[in-house]
């Protein structure tokens, strides 16, 4: 499996951390907690997908992992 960046390792710890509570992890939660826009959290959650780094279903804006 592929390396991953430091951004994306990032990403990844601040979706655990929001995720730890067993609650859905909302883009605009991910967006407040990293300082990043909504649209890069989209994107990189996107990538990260594709790269089997995590998987996700949408569900009313909301991202379950």
């Amino acid at each position: 499996m592929a390396m991953v960046s430091e951004s994306a390792e990032m990403m990844l710890k601040h979706i655990h951390s929001l995720s730890a509570a067993g609650d859905r992890v909302r883009t605009t939660d991910l967006a407040q907690q990293t300082g990043l826009t909504p649209a890069t959290v989209t994107e990189m959650v996107q990538r990260l997908n594709l790269c089997k780094w995590l998987l996700n279903m949408k569900q009313k804006g909301k991202l379950i992992f």
